[in-house]
């Protein structure tokens, strides 16, 4: 009996150090500046919400492997992610690694986003995802949420929509060749101008492109002057 208790608490030590490796490996690996957009492609779930409750979980009662931290949401309105929602209940839990963040604090609005883990049956969140406070989202990136963001999503490694964009990090190259001079292609180099005001959308010539509006048009011309 007591030799398979040690199995069982050394197959539960396995399994939460593996958890752990992966969620830092994918902390490690997190791009510093993705676009706005690029984080609503990669999630399963997007929504505009309150924390009302956070809890800490601890993943063993036997040892000391750190806790889970259990948000309690109300969804005030969502972008992505319908399914995961009860259509009697305006609520929603996120769970998240207490030492991998975010760190949201109750009685705040927030963007939120989270990836749904097919073994726990769960939504995930971690500081890769766009967790931030509601007021610090820009005028375009909630025009993106609204309009754009999903609209126009071409996940990488899925097949080509021909209405929807990819954005690409990096300089496109106009000199070494066409191949990735693509028209369903937006090019992003991490510029805080395209990530605060723009959204990649299908123009009316079928190319994809960066939206403009008055607020990106005078964060450009405020980076030319600092040229």
């Amino acid at each position: 009996m007591q030799m398979e208790r040690a199995q069982l608490n050394f197959l539960a030590m396995l399994a939460v150090l593996l958890l752990a490796i992966d969620q830092a490996f994918g902390l490690w690996t997190c791009r510093q500046y993705p676009h706005p957009q690029q984080n609503v492609c990669r999630a399963d779930f997007v929504v505009r919400g309150e924390i009302l409750k956070k809890e800490s979980i601890p993943i063993s009662d036997e040892y000391d492997f750190g806790s889970l931290e259990k948000y309690t949401v109300k969804v005030k309105r969502i972008y992505k992610g319908e399914e995961f929602m009860s259509e009697s209940s305006k609520l929603v839990h996120l769970m998240a690694l207490a030492n991998c963040g975010p760190y949201l604090e109750e009685g705040k609005r927030y963007l939120l986003s989270a990836k749904f883990d097919e073994d726990s049956k769960q939504l995930r969140t971690d500081n890769c995802l766009w967790n931030v406070e509601w007021s610090e989202i820009t005028q375009g990136q909630r025009q993106g949420l609204k309009h754009f963001y999903e609209k126009y999503c071409q996940t990488p490694g899925q097949n080509r929509h021909p209405k929807k964009c990819e954005i690409v990090e990096g300089v496109q190259n106009y000199f070494g060749g066409n191949a990735i001079v693509k028209p369903s292609r937006c090019f992003y180099q991490g510029g805080v101008c395209e990530r605060l005001h723009s959204s990649c959308i299908r123009k009316p010539t079928g190319a994809c492109g960066w939206t403009t509006n008055t607020n990106y048009r005078s964060c450009k011309e405020l980076e030319r002057q600092r040229r």
